[in-house]
């Protein structure tokens, strides 16, 4: 006999099971169903969770807690905007029908003790919520969820009258023989569906239910019948459920509340407090009895946070030892970027990354040097802080050990004014550390922590740093810069830097960054209706018919965002720059301050001024060397662009011995696959009871060199995944499958921008497998809303369906956008794995953006 050969890898199927969060709608949306109508178990409107996605979680003692993404709420007082939704769920197993559907009349039932006449023992079943018959030890009946019927010993207990009897209310209830529930006999058409199989079977008393009483009746209220088993239930309560006539399924969650019963956003101490819009929890892990949590902080441009003491951007890890309890989460260190190196306290015994705080700095650099100014300041490699090279002899001590090293990635000779005071835009008390040539702040009393132990020494002359001084916010935008080649002003605050009439190239942003006031109207002093073109990115005026030339296509320019308003006849200050002029010619915003007047696209000549003179606010502008920051544990200056390495991770806990490719093969492990929108990279760190994790115990693997590192990998090309195509929302999520030996890794494909080839929006979530976390798969398609025929059924598709403006929460932006798939986080709890047939039964969250909800779904695949 021929030897047995195992069959390939393969997605044997993928289903919905079912949709977890949602509410009710009003008149457009009364039943709590989902775009398929499929009732759902948990209704998340009553503490204030219209809509929701993501939904990163982990396994803590018998719960698994779900860190869900940003929550579309009611948008009451209480509401915080976006913030991020924590529950909890201790369900043994996925159930595989939806919630109960309330029909009809609102029942009240007589609870003992009580004067009402009929037949007692009647209880709620914890398990499904409906009424059974509790009144014989030996027949608990049957109940959707599995097994009997149960009370698990709590709970009030029933009497219902029945026939004859003078009570009013509606008859017809009574007693089915095979689920010991109680149901609605007066159809003869429907007689339900029975959890035990098939319909409804009728024995015994006629029951009278109480129905719609006057207030005050003695009972508990909001008991109604199902319109899909015919069962009684009770209503009262956010879970619905478990209906034995309903398609759907889930879980049934537990949100963590505050005593006004609205959900606790995720928050952490100060100064990150709330997450809020784009800054969801993306990774989670238990581990010594605590919930490690990562989660992203975002400018406040994207998050709407104003966090006054501006803590550097990226993802941290936050920790709590019991996420059930309202509160927040303590942080344990900025994870990535990795911003230099500093000690936690005065042991010097750990080591974190910087912990930057307030103004953003930017510094002048290679210039000719000039009485006033102090040059030579140099940034380390090791540390990322600010030292003086300009002794040959002593380069310094740096906090990583050894002197400091001049960083190659930065080649600017910084330069600092000396002996001026304080102004709008600049700070002095800047000085020299005699022990470690570091530059720190000093003000009054020496302090911050020195590399060579103690606090720093000053020596020589006080020095000034320049800094922003005008923020951004809901009326103001930044990052408007003036053009070196045609000399007009440009939007630069995103990737795509517009096209220049010079070249039709990107524009060369020079000097300045200013910041415009925008949507607040006009007065004596302002001018509004300045816009920008979505084409070319510069500022034109969009006051005439005449809408100018764009260099883009020599065609008008074309409105896009804000309305912005631009003051003139100003007075020059160190914060504000006259002379900006309008184009007669091309309609543009131009600098009429020097005998350079640009270049505009009507004629390839200058600039041609007319009307009035604008004075625009600005910070000092930023190049491609960055900003620096105060870090409040070493007072040093510290560079803060670094490269956001990991925007998204996916943390494993592992035995290390289990795996031979990690540096250390003994001992309790994290295995972190982080994305930075563009590729994937692998680090590691080892984990040790009674001692939190540490920042710097982090191992990077770097793919070029196949080897473990102390920094994180800085090659763009560089990934441990192949050929791969994550989608521009993507999120990730990984588990390590002891039954098959595998490690896997779930992420979406889909994309806001059009890729050659590829469906808009339409690209599947997909898998990848590897026995080793170095040798992966290609991309293996789990869910794609194509192929699965989810577009127009239960993901929203533009003239397909009602999904928009009928599904709460209604957005606006849905009217002509597709859904799309996204946030694939494993529920590790739920699944299984059949050795025999060699089955991975994989269960995981999944966000359709439209419904804006999360999605249990199930996919089978076979590992060879």
């Amino acid at each position: 006999m021929a030897p047995s050969r195992r069959r390939p890898l393969a997605v044997l199927s993928t289903v919905r099971i079912g949709q977890l969060t949602g509410s009710r709608g009003g008149p457009t949306w009364p039943d709590l169903v989902d775009p398929q109508r499929w009732p759902l178990q948990n209704d998340t409107g009553p503490y204030g969770v219209l809509g929701v996605d993501l939904g990163a979680n982990t396994r803590h003692g018998n719960r698994t807690y779900i860190f869900f993404g940003d929550v579309s709420t009611k948008q009451a007082p209480d509401d915080i905007e976006n913030s991020d939704l924590v529950a909890w769920t201790d369900d043994a197993s996925v159930i595989r029908h939806g919630g109960h559907l309330p029909r009809g009349w609102t029942f009240v039932l007589p609870f003992e003790p009580t004067a009402v006449e009929g037949q007692r023992d009647w209880q709620f079943c914890l398990k499904c919520g409906a009424l059974f018959w509790n009144g014989d030890s030996a027949f608990k009946g049957a109940c959707p969820r599995g097994g009997a019927h149960d009370t698990f010993g709590v709970g009030s207990r029933f009497v219902l009258p029945f026939e004859p009897t003078g009570a009013a209310g509606q008859q017809d209830w009574r007693f089915c023989g095979k689920c010991a529930s109680i149901f609605w006999d007066g159809d003869p058409e429907f007689k339900g569906v029975c959890p035990a199989g098939g319909v409804h079977a009728s024995i015994g008393l006629h029951f009278v239910l109480p129905a719609n009483p006057p207030a005050g009746t003695e009972g508990q209220s909001d008991w109604r019948f199902c319109g899909n088993c015919a069962g009684l239930f009770w209503d009262g309560d956010i879970f619905k459920g478990v209906c034995a006539g309903a398609p759907g399924g889930g879980f049934r969650l537990h949100p963590v509340l505050q005593p006004s019963g609205h959900f606790d956003p995720f928050a952490a101490d100060a100064p990150i407090r709330e997450t809020r819009s784009l800054e969801t929890p993306n990774g989670a892990f238990s581990f010594d009895g605590r919930v490690y949590v990562f989660a992203g902080i975002a400018a406040e441009q994207q998050s709407h946070s104003f966090r006054p003491d501006a803590p550097a951007l990226g993802q941290y890890l936050f920790s709590k030892a019991d996420p059930s309890i309202p509160g927040g989460y303590q942080t344990e260190y900025l994870f990535s970027p990795r911003m230099g190196w500093c000690a936690t306290d005065a042991s010097r015994t750990s080591f974190q990354s910087h912990d930057v705080r307030g103004l953003r700095f930017f510094l002048e650099h290679d210039r000719p040097a000039s009485p006033g100014r102090v040059d030579g300041w140099r940034s380390c490699r090791k540390c990322q802080a600010l030292f003086w090279n300009g002794n040959p002899a002593f380069r310094g001590v740096c906090q990583r050990e050894g002197a400091h090293e001049i960083d190659p990635q930065d080649t600017a000779d910084y330069s600092l004014a000396q002996g001026t005071s304080d102004d709008a835009q600049d700070q002095a008390n800047w000085r020299q550390c005699g022990k470690c040539l570091d530059l720190f702040f000093e003000e009054g009393t020496p302090a911050g922590l020195c590399p060579t132990g103690g606090v720093h020494n000053p020596v020589g002359v006080n020095q000034t740093a320049p800094h922003a001084s005008i923020a951004e916010d809901a009326k103001r935008q930044a990052h408007w810069r003036y053009c070196g080649k045609c000399a007009g002003l440009f939007f630069a605050g995103s990737d795509d830097r517009g096209a220049c009439p010079r070249d039709h190239l990107p524009h060369q942003a020079l000097g300045f960054d200013f910041v415009l006031a925008h949507d607040v109207g006009e007065d004596a002093g302002t001018q509004t209706d300045w816009r920008c073109c979505g084409k070319c990115g510069g500022l034109f005026y969009d006051g005439f018919l005449q809408k100018g030339r764009c260099p883009k296509d020599g065609a008008g320019h074309a409105a896009a965002g804000y309305v912005f308003s631009l003051p003139h006849d100003q007075t020059p200050t160190l914060e504000c720059q006259i002379h900006w002029r309008f184009c007669g010619k091309c309609a543009g915003l131009f600098f009429d301050g020097s005998a350079d007047k640009g270049f505009c696209a009507v004629d390839g000549l200058g600039h041609q001024s007319a009307g009035l003179d604008f004075g625009l606010s600005h910070n000092p502008g930023e190049d491609a060397t960055g900003s620096w920051r105060f870090c409040i544990r070493c007072h040093g200056m510290v560079r803060d662009n670094q490269r956001n390495w990991a925007a998204w991770i996916a943390p494993v806990v592992v035995d290390n011995s289990k795996h031979s490719n990690l540096p250390s093969h003994v001992g309790t492990g994290l295995v972190m696959i982080g994305f930075d929108w563009a590729k994937f990279r692998l680090a590691w760190m080892p984990l040790h009871a009674g001692t939190r994790p540490r920042f710097d115990a982090i191992h990077y693997y770097h793919s070029a060199q196949k080897a473990w590192c102390g920094i994180p990998d800085d090659d763009p090309d560089s990934g441990i995944f192949r050929h791969s195509h994550p989608g521009q929302y993507s999120h990730v999520s990984a588990t390590w499958l002891d039954g098959p030996q595998r490690w896997i890794v779930l992420y979406g494909t889909a994309s806001d921008s059009k890729p050659k080839g590829a469906p808009y929006f339409q690209g599947p979530v997909v898998a990848r497998i590897s026995p080793d976390l170095l040798t992966w798969t290609d991309e293996i398609p789990l869910f794609d809303p194509v192929r699965e025929g989810a577009y127009g059924i239960s993901m929203h598709m533009p003239g397909k369906d009602r999904i928009f403006p009928l599904v709460p929460p209604s957005d606006p932006a849905a009217v002509d956008h597709p859904g799309w798939a996204y946030g694939a986080f494993i529920l590790e709890s739920y699944t299984t794995w059949d050795a025999e047939a060699r089955i991975l039964s994989l269960f995981y969250l999944l966000s359709f953006a439209y419904p804006y909800q999360v999605q249990v779904m199930h996919s089978s695949l076979r590992i060879p």
